[in-house]
C-alpha cells in the first residue's frame, strides 16, 4: 500500500522545507504532491531547493492564486496512492 500525501501551500517559506524533512522521515511508503498555489514569497525556491534535495518530490505549480480547494484537487488528480492524506503546511 503506498500513501499519497498532499500538501498545498501558499507563501510557507518559513516552514515548508522543515515539513517535508518531518513528512519523509516516516518511514512508510509514500509519495509528496507538493502544490504551490501561486506563493509571492519564497516559497518557489524553497521548493527547487527541495526538489533538488529529494528528487522523489512531486511539485505543481498554479501560475495565479486559486485556492486551497484547488491546490488539493491539483494534488488529487496526480496522486497514485492507495490512500490519501492532506497535511497542511
Amino acid at each position: 500500500m503506498k500513501l499519497s500525501v498532499l500538501i498545498p501551500v501558499y507563501n510557507e517559506e518559513a516552514t515548508l522545507a522543515e515539513l517535508v524533512e518531518r513528512v519523509l522521515d516516516v518511514d512508510i511508503d509514500k509519495e509528496l504532491i507538493i502544490v504551490d498555489d501561486a506563493s509571492t514569497d519564497e516559497t518557489p525556491r524553497v521548493l527547487a531547493n527541495l526538489k533538488e534535495k529529494h528528487p522523489e518530490l512531486r511539485t505543481l505549480r498554479h501560475g495565479a492564486r486559486r485556492g486551497k480547494g484547488a491546490a488539493l484537487r491539483t494534488a488529487l488528480q496526480a496522486a497514485t496512492g492507495n490512500c490519501i492524506l492532506v497535511q497542511d503546511a
